[in-house]
């Protein structure tokens, strides 16, 4: 695709942007991210490491941004794709990008279809729900980049509001005795709680690829920031909350720890009997908006930069085919968590690899057009 082309579109502004990368971060890191620092580290305090690994991430997103200032309305792909051996680099990247978007679908869709079955629809086969989660999915794509940022625009707000207000429900149940001794085994189950959290901030490579959709005035770092500000804040609130109620002990053996604290709210009034059902129908809009993104993203680098010469919507098809068989490799909770490191260290290897082929990139393509131009002035 030539320079500029996406500018001629549709055009994501810088509130969209920020919305999307928290729609796209905050997913099952919600959910199970307390009972895997309680069972890493072995202490309750994994909210420094959310604080530590907040920083870390927000630098992550400052270089990206601060490398698509250089080439606006190409995305990291279509520069690295203009050099020679840039042409297969990129390629290389795009096949490494597909496979884990694909994969990232793959393991959502069969992490929402297992919590959806224990506590929603427990008659449902599993296949109906990932089958119709799927249509849903390629159905917003259908819509195109616009359509899936608005669907983030209309659901991260309620997902937001809905995950802390549970937090300021259960501020009266805490009992902060649970947070003590902080640091008591010092410095190492901190790095080791690091890999956790930062994993659970994977979501950011997004930004490699619709940034490409902003106008350059746009393209600016501290919108971003706050957007990993805040879902840092929301990670940190719900360990706090998770472990002053539950405790380390309790925490390590809770499945989905998020799901446990809803249960104890208690509405006045008798209202409500259970508050699970509509909390988990309002996390599948975050899950959802997870899946769109990546979906849309690995749609296009299949159509765009791996197989540009098949024409037609047979591509979409055979991309959604790869996802259901995928997704039901893993045949057990256990699996499917190894799944998910898996996906993780594929995640970071990939944000880290493109970051650094595009820098030295840039560097070398911007000192050879010096030299070009000292040599004509000469």
């Amino acid at each position: 695709m030539k320079a500029g082309k996406q500018q001629t579109a549709y055009q994501i502004g810088i509130t969209e942007m920020a919305v999307s990368l928290i729609a796209m971060i905050v997913g099952t890191g919600v959910i199970v991210l307390p009972r895997a620092l309680a069972v890493e580290m072995d202490t309750t305090d994994g909210w420094i490491t959310v604080i530590v690994s907040g920083g870390f991430v927000m630098l992550f997103v400052f270089i990206i941004t601060k490398l698509q200032q250089k080439f606006p309305g190409r995305n990291f792909l279509q520069f690295l794709g203009e050099g020679i051996f840039g042409k297969w680099l990129s390629k290389l990247l795009a096949l490494s990008f597909f496979v884990y978007f694909i994969c990232v679908i793959s393991f959502l869709s069969r992490f929402l279809a297992i919590t959806i079955d224990i506590y929603l629809l427990p008659q449902t086969p599993t296949e109906v729900i990932v089958m119709i989660l799927l249509l849903l999915s390629t159905y917003a794509i259908s819509k195109g980049v616009q359509g899936v940022i608005h669907l983030n625009i209309m659901f991260t707000p309620i997902v937001l509001s809905v995950a802390f207000l549970i937090i300021i429900f259960e501020i009266p149940e805490f009992d902060l005795l649970n947070l003590r001794p902080i640091m008591a085994e010092g410095f190492i189950p901190l790095f080791k709680g690091l890999k956790e959290t930062l994993f659970s901030f994977l979501g950011i490579e997004i930004l490699f690829f619709l940034m490409a959709y902003m106008k350059k005035s746009d393209i600016r770092a501290a919108p971003l920031l706050i957007s990993i500000g805040i879902i840092s804040f929301l990670y940190f609130s719900i360990i706090i909350a998770t472990f002053a109620i539950f405790g380390l002990n309790s925490t390590k053996v809770i499945t989905f720890p998020m799901i446990d604290l809803v249960k104890e709210i208690e509405i006045p009034g008798g209202v409500l009997e259970r508050v699970e059902p509509i909390f988990i129908t309002i996390w599948f809009m975050s899950m959802f908006n997870t899946i769109a993104v990546a979906h849309l993203l690995a749609d296009k680098l299949l159509k765009k930069e791996l197989l540009p010469f098949v024409k037609g919507e047979i591509l979409t098809a055979l991309a959604v085919f790869i996802i259901f068989i995928n997704t039901f490799i893993t045949k057990s909770y256990t699996e499917l968590s190894l799944f998910g490191q898996w996906i993780s260290t594929h995640g970071g290897v990939n944000i880290i690899a493109c970051i650094l082929v595009v820098f030295v990139t840039l560097w070398y393509r911007t000192k050879k057009n010096k030299t070009s131009i000292q040599e004509e002035q000469a």
